[in-house]
């Protein structure tokens, strides 16, 4: 199936790291305003290893506790149910149906918060996604687990797409930092020619079922930490 026809043996051999002789890795400069470490990707985890399998497995077993109740229970009117797609039997949780008075109390409250947010710095905004990213290395197995389980996600997937999530806070936490500063256009005389970006108020995110938290929190982080208030479906 391979177009280039390599030779099948050699391509399903184990991966080896080579480092090269003399060279120490070396981590960016932070950025100036942040005491973070240069951005690098989350490394996924590696299922081949027996201990973070029977770790996994015990988080889906933890998980699998908080779940509220059974599908044959029947609902309000108010409330959607969230089914294992691999297991239609099986009652996730429930969530509670927005109703547009909902949606109108909730868009003037972003309202009204929204210039105390805009006013805060790019460098406490990046904190904020920052701090988020910790809490989710924090709760990571959780965070995949709940995945397998509503999604339908394989372990492998669902971790990865924490991973993602992970870098979408660390990789624009940064750029706001770059991005924020002033940028001169041009020099002449007795004028001050500069650029730069300002936020414009309130985001609707909806985000796709497929990578439930990598690009909700990709579209949810962008916003933020532009300065931006967000209502997210």
């Amino acid at each position: 199936t391979y177009a280039d026809r390599k030779d099948i043996n050699r391509l399903i051999q184990p991966p080896t790291v080579i480092e090269a002789p003399n060279r120490q890795r070396r981590t960016p400069a932070p950025s100036e305003g942040s005491d973070r470490r240069g951005f690098r990707n989350e490394p996924l985890s590696d299922f081949s290893r027996r201990e973070n399998r029977e770790r996994f497995g015990e988080t889906l077993q933890k998980v699998r506790e908080q779940f509220i109740g059974h599908a044959d229970q029947r609902n309000d009117g108010q409330t959607l149910e969230s089914l294992n797609p691999a297991n239609p039997a099986e009652m996730v949780g429930r969530v509670r149906i927005a109703t547009s008075s909902d949606v109108e109390s909730a868009i003037e409250t972003a309202a009204r918060f929204f210039p105390r947010w805009r006013a805060e710095g790019a460098s406490e905004r990046a904190r904020f996604l920052f701090a988020a990213a910790d809490k989710m290395r924090q709760r990571r197995w959780e965070l995949a687990a709940w995945e397998v389980f509503e999604v339908g996600k394989s372990w492998r997937e669902a971790d990865a797409d924490v991973a993602e999530a992970i870098d979408y806070l660390e990789y624009y936490g940064r750029q706001i930092l770059h991005l924020a500063l002033p940028r001169e256009t041009q020099r002449l005389q007795s004028e001050s020619n500069v650029y730069l970006y300002e936020p414009r108020g309130l985001a609707a995110i909806i985000a796709p079922w497929n990578f439930p938290l990598a690009i909700l929190t990709g579209m949810t982080a962008a916003a933020l930490v532009a300065g931006n208030c967000t209502l997210v479906k």
